[in-house]
């Protein structure tokens, strides 16, 4: 992913990001699950920061095409099953 033009792309399109979305979604871009603490690095102040900011971008990803699974074991981003 580049972080330069705060642009996300996925399967369904494509759409604008902030900075900190950017930096995050660069970080859970690799395959598997990444810890929140993790991902704090990004820019968000505490892990409920995270999961607020999260949870509001949980719609855009959604329109390109993308989801974020927040489990105990990590998030990650996937695409959804046909």
């Amino acid at each position: 992913m580049h972080v330069a033009p705060l642009m996300l792309t996925g399967p369904g399109g494509g759409i604008g990001v902030s900075p900190v979305l950017a930096h995050t979604l660069a970080i859970l871009s690799p395959p598997g699950r990444h810890m929140p603490e993790s991902v704090l690095a990004a820019g968000w102040r505490d892990v409920d920061h995270l999961r607020d900011g999260l949870s509001a971008f949980a719609g855009k990803l959604a329109a390109v095409g993308l989801i974020l699974n927040r489990r105990k074991t990590g998030l990650r981003i996937t695409r959804p099953k046909p």
